[in-house]
């Protein structure tokens, strides 16, 4: 499917657009993006890097299951960006450790010029509130 996507933005977009977009998607999954095979390879990640960074986004899914399939009430949307943030930013420097210091200024490199995007919103709004993914739509406004 993200074959066929490429191939319809490469009929829309330029050549510096497309090599822009891929540096924003790099950009904002971050270090995440270090599971992607196209990453990966320009990285010449090693086996060993790659088990790691698997095992340390493993890490992070596990930590953020066991928080929210603990016993009680749902926490409220602080309680939970507070501990999204805590917890990615704990896998955010697992993964900058595993790299070598050549690899983190080519990482640096691959995501582009810095691009200040909007803030991940919890609750209303975002993730799970209203106009989020199973959250209620707001009211449509035409104009």
């Amino acid at each position: 499917m993200r074959l066929e996507q490429e191939k319809k933005l490469a009929e829309i977009l330029d050549k510096n657009q497309i090599a822009r977009l891929k540096q924003l998607e790099i950009q904002q999954a971050g270090t995440r993006s270090l599971v992607r095979k196209e990453v990966a390879e320009a990285l010449k990640l090693t086996a060993d890097q790659r088990t790691r960074v698997d095992a340390a986004l493993q890490g992070e899914r596990d930590t953020l299951r066991a928080f929210f399939e603990a016993g009680g009430e749902r926490p409220d949307p602080e309680t939970i960006g507070q501990k999204m943030t805590e917890t990615r930013g704990a896998t955010d420097a697992k993964l900058n450790g595993i790299l070598t210091d050549s690899q983190k200024k080519q990482f640096q490199s691959m995501q582009g010029a810095a691009f200040k995007f909007p803030e991940r919103r919890f609750g209303p709004g975002g993730p799970g509130g209203p106009g989020g993914p199973g959250g209620a739509r707001p009211p449509r406004r035409d104009n």
